[in-house]
């Protein structure tokens, strides 16, 4: 029988979906391999660079997902869907074996392409009522999609007891020991193929959609709306209050910020962005709490994103940069831009994810990334601060007041961070 026709009798929804994203299954697959592979230590003893391989090409399956999207939602522009769905994953997978920080950070690459994912089959602007139903597609796909991708997850821990309760019984029951085959190449291979594979089977063709699901939901629909209304919701509006009263204290005591405030600040953006996104669908907006916070949700964020600034701009002058920071830079200026764009009324849902994939893509290539811009401004704060107290000569004394003194133990610290760092200390030393 013809292998193809066997497939697609066995496993139809399989068959469409190797036919509909065969590139990212391609790069999955190669993935896996180098998985299994190094799990069974058959790679040679860079495990680096094969790790980095791994991830590339992972990444590049989302970004090629990203790129099929694109195409069918934009038919006409053939060569501009093919250039997203196969060259540009290709370029991420080389980035990944770019080993020169000044160029490149890979970690942020996947949440990147994530975001870069949710929003590629939804570039046509449009207005009005074009504009509108271009949202309620874009809503209507990714609450499909991130549903699917944690039903996915928990099948897998599922399979995972499986496996386990299996490996088990057979070396108890028939002293068959030999766990290897079930951690080191079925575990992998169901955990880094499978698994992704039936998230893709689950991702829907734009020309399904129906706007009865906007506006007859289904249960899962209005479970999560429920958990948005009732529960997000007011936990945010509550948090709002109480970190606009932190403002007033502030005021009030003349005392600037300090601590955690930047990352309690951005949490606070992050999950109102999240809970604004999942409040989107009609059967939603015409609840009570629903409105209120639709209506004054991005007004509430100003001035805590004020604040944000006043005690990012103190840590950052009285200590420099660190990847953090630099995150929390990013993060602050996502949230503000976001937050005039609805201020101003030209707000639009797919905004929030966009902006954010481009934040992310910002810091992580080229010299300003966020391990080199804070390694720069560690280097240069240290070496500063040494010239600024003479300390250069062995006749020379140290003329270091208590706050130089703490910028250059707290750059000292960074930079004896890594291998990197030691060398540039031991160049300005």
């Amino acid at each position: 029988m013809d292998i193809k026709l066997l497939l697609e009798r066995l496993a139809p929804d399989a068959a469409a979906t190797f036919k509909r994203f065969p590139f990212a299954i391609l790069l999955t697959a190669c993935a896996t391999a180098i998985l299994v592979a190094g799990t069974n230590d058959l790679l040679a003893e860079n495990e680096t660079v094969w790790g980095l391989l791994c991830a590339g090409l992972a990444t590049g399956a989302v970004f090629s997902l990203a790129g099929t999207l694109f195409q069918e939602s934009r038919p006409t522009l053939r060569a501009t869907g093919f250039v997203l769905t196969y060259v540009v994953p290709l370029v991420v997978v080389a980035l990944f074996q770019v080993r020169d920080n000044n160029w490149f950070i890979p970690y942020l690459m996947p949440i990147a392409g994530f975001l870069w994912l949710s929003v590629l089959g939804f570039t046509e602007v449009g207005r009005g009522e074009a504009r509108e139903n271009n949202q309620n597609r874009f809503w209507w796909l990714n609450h499909r999609a991130v549903t699917t991708a944690i039903i996915a997850g928990a099948a897998f821990g599922l399979i995972l007891l499986g496996i386990f309760a299996i490996e088990r019984s057979l070396a108890i029951l028939f002293g068959f020991a030999n766990g290897e085959i079930f951690y080191k190449w079925v575990l992998p291979i169901i955990a880094a193929f499978f698994a992704p594979l039936y998230w893709f089977t689950t991702i829907p063709r734009l020309g399904d959609f129906d706007t009865k699901a906007l506006d007859e939901p289904d249960f899962l629909s209005r479970a999560i709306g429920f958990l948005g209304q009732f529960i997000l919701a007011p936990l945010l509006l509550a948090y709002a209050a109480i970190l606009l009263a932190y403002v007033v204290q502030i005021a009030a005591t003349r005392t600037l910020p300090q601590g955690m405030l930047g990352w309690m600040v951005m949490g606070f953006t992050l999950t109102g962005a999240a809970t604004f996104l999942v409040l989107h669908p009609p059967f939603m907006r015409g609840r009570m709490l629903v409105r209120l916070f639709r209506r004054w949700w991005f007004a509430l964020t100003v001035l805590p994103l004020a604040l944000f600034a006043i005690a990012l701009w103190t840590r950052i002058d009285a200590y420099g940069l660190t990847p953090d920071r630099v995150g929390l830079v990013a993060g602050g200026l996502w949230a503000a831009v976001v937050t005039l764009v609805y201020l101003a009324h030209r707000g639009d849902i797919r905004l929030i994810p966009a902006i954010a994939a481009i934040a992310l893509l910002a810091i992580s290539i080229g010299p300003w990334n966020i391990e080199n811009a804070a390694f720069d401004s560690q280097s240069r704060r240290l070496d500063a601060v040494l010239t600024a107290g003479k300390i250069s000569g062995p006749q020379t004394r140290p003329q270091l007041n208590p706050a130089q003194s703490d910028a250059a133990m707290s750059a000292t610290e960074y930079l004896l961070g890594g291998d990197r760092g030691r060398l540039e200390l031991a160049r300005i030393l």
